[in-house]
């Protein structure tokens, strides 16, 4: 995730949240499993994805949905 962050930085805002110590935010947005990945632009959700996935397969994701 950090290379993550770091591509794109100033872009993206990359947020991790550790779902055993905030059980509330995690019932808030459905996460039932770990990871999971959710895209916000303006408030409004582009999509989220569960399940890890390779740094190529994260990245065309995001790519697919902020361009």
């Amino acid at each position: 995730m950090e290379s993550v962050a770091q591509e794109w930085a100033g872009v993206l805002k990359v947020v991790k949240v550790n779902v055993d110590d905030e059980r509330q935010l995690a019932s808030q947005f459905n996460i039932t499993a770990t990871p999971t990945f959710i895209l916000y632009r303006r408030g409004l959700m582009l999509g989220d994805t569960s399940g890890a996935l390779p740094r190529e397969q994260l990245m065309a994701w995001i790519y697919s949905l902020v361009r």
